[in-house]
Order: structure tokens, then C-alpha cells, then sequence
């Protein structure tokens, strides 16, 4: 029921129209109201106030995320990817740790294939060191400027503040290439073990 809430107020909004289709009541006839009109828009008041309710009810109530492999979700942070030079390119990046140790990310970014011999690969970059954490190289199913990674491995990414994307030698992830794309990591939840 708890996911269904903000879907029964909308419906509930849509019902209140059939009780408020009447035009505005002029003064002079406000004392001369039939009971069953006045019924009516209380009908209609309460639908609404209900409806309210249930749509606040279900956009604010916490619930704890868990993974069924991984366990419960314990940080989660999000990088808005845009190119460094060419604005065409844009993506995101989606990186979550749970309880278990495990760290998830993914990595959704639209570019044009990569040239010959060249390859797009992924980076977390922390402030303070130069210890990146490579992901992996982009990859695309579909030959279009779609590509995709998902990485899964123990590192902390709380300590990581950007995702870099860099165009490299296929097959090199011991040295970042030339900087194509990047984000700030923004973490929208932690809490820790």
C-alpha cells in the first residue's frame, strides 16, 4: 500500500472533480443552498484533504534500501558527467557501498565511439591523493554513443570526490589519458556501519 499512495492521491485529486464541476454560488443565493449540494462539497473537501495526505504520506516516509546479494545500503553518491570541452557529452555516474564491504558503480555516458585504438575509461579521483581507482573502459552495445560500465569491488568511495572520464590506449588502465569527461560526486546518503 505504502508505494501506491502518491498514485491513489492523484486518482483521488481526479475525483473531486466531479464534485466541484458546479459554478461559483452567487451571495444572494448561499442561504437558499439545498442539503444535498452543501453535502456534496464537504464530499469534495474531504476527498481532497485525503488526497493531500496520502500523496505527502507516501513522498516522506523512510525506508531503509537493502540488496538482496550485498545487504543494506549504506552510501550512495551521484556525479552529473558533462564533457570538458565538448558539451555534447553527458552522462552519469551512480556509485552505492553496503554493509557487506561491497562497492557498486555505474556509469551511464552519451559520446561518440571511441577512435581507433582508443578506448574511454572510467576513474575515481580522490582531492588530496593521485591513488585513482580505475573502473574500467565504456563499453556500447548498440554502436551509438550510448555506453555503459558497471564496476563492483571492496574500495571506500567515500574518500572519492570525482568521476573522470579520459580517452586512452585500449588495454592501458595503468595511466589516465587525455580528460574527456568528469563530475563532482555529490552524496546524497551516509551512514555509517
Amino acid at each position: 500500500m505504502i508505494r501506491f499512495r502518491p498514485f491513489l492521491g492523484i486518482i483521488g485529486f481526479f475525483g473531486i472533480s466531479q464534485f466541484d464541476s458546479n459554478d461559483a454560488i452567487p451571495i444572494d443565493q448561499i442561504l437558499t443552498i439545498p442539503y444535498n449540494r452543501i453535502l456534496m462539497n464537504t464530499r469534495a473537501l474531504t476527498l481532497a484533504v485525503l488526497s493531500v495526505s496520502l500523496v505527502l504520506g507516501g513522498c516522506f516516509q523512510k525506508q531503509e534500501t537493502s540488496h538482496p546479494q550485498f545487504g543494506k545500503e549504506l552510501w550512495v553518491g551521484v556525479a552529473a558527467l558533462a564533457g570538458t570541452k565538448d558539451p555534447t557529452i553527458n552522462g552519469a555516474a551512480i556509485g552505492h557501498a553496503f554493509l557487506d564491504g561491497t562497492f557498486v558503480e555505474t556509469v551511464q555516458l552519451n559520446i561518440d565511439p571511441a577512435p581507433k585504438g582508443k578506448d574511454y575509461g572510467v576513474w575515481l579521483l580522490q582531492e588530496s591523493t593521485d591513488a585513482p581507482i580505475f573502473l574500467g573502459f565504456l563499453s556500447t552495445a548498440t554502436n551509438d554513443v550510448r555506453h555503459g560500465l558497471t564496476y563492483k569491488g571492496t574500495e571506500n568511495p567515500r574518500t572519492y570526490k570525482t568521476v573522470s572520464v579520459t580517452l586512452q590506449d585500449i588495454g592501458k588502465h595503468n595511466a589516465q589519458g587525455t580528460e574527456i569527461a568528469k563530475g563532482k560526486v555529490n552524496v546524497s546518503k551516509d551512514e555509517a556501519k
